[in-house]
């Protein structure tokens, strides 16, 4: 099988399924986030696995892509900030490679680059889906919401894996 994404949600832990998904299936691997210490403790210790084995690393490394789901409502923009900045020294401390001056450019990249692995695709929290129940009540979110929590994360997945954004 040759996926075209993997998705990776770490909220209930990580383990040895999920680590061969991102590692050997050479897709995208978007992996899930809120800004929590839970979330940042198993993607470190996942990602220093990563770094034991960096010659393996350095073949799907390229393919991560972090995601913050969840992007709460208030204060955004501090939330966001937090969340890169997490994001940034996790794969400044496992999988960027500084590159020495001269030499060709590394896997590395600048905090506030929007192409970097660490610059999330964002999801909003919204109260819309904290109940939403597709089965019973169908129609209980408008497409207005659906774009307001999703539109960003869409866009930029459909950019990341398939070249441009996708729109809806």
């Amino acid at each position: 099988m040759q996926p075209d994404v993997t998705l990776l949600d770490s909220r209930a832990g990580l383990h040895d399924i999920a680590a061969v998904a991102v590692t050997r299936m050479g897709a995208t691997s978007l992996l899930f986030g809120v800004d929590t210490a839970q979330t940042w403790e198993g993607y470190r210790a996942l990602f220093q696995a990563w770094r034991l084995h960096f010659d393996r690393a350095e073949r799907f490394r390229e393919n991560l892509k972090l995601v913050a789901a969840q992007v709460p409502e208030t204060e955004t923009s501090a939330y966001l900030e937090s969340f890169q900045q997490n994001a940034y020294d996790l794969f400044a401390d496992n999988l960027y490679v500084e590159t020495p001056p001269g030499e060709a450019l590394g896997f590395n990249f600048d905090l506030n680059d929007a192409d970097a692995p660490h610059s999330p695709l964002r999801i909003h929290w919204s109260r819309a889906f904290q109940q939403f129940d597709p089965v019973r009540r169908p129609n209980a979110v408008t497409d207005e919401q659906v774009r307001a929590a999703f539109g960003d994360f869409v866009r930029g997945a459909g950019l990341l894996i398939f070249g441009e954004p996708l729109e809806w």
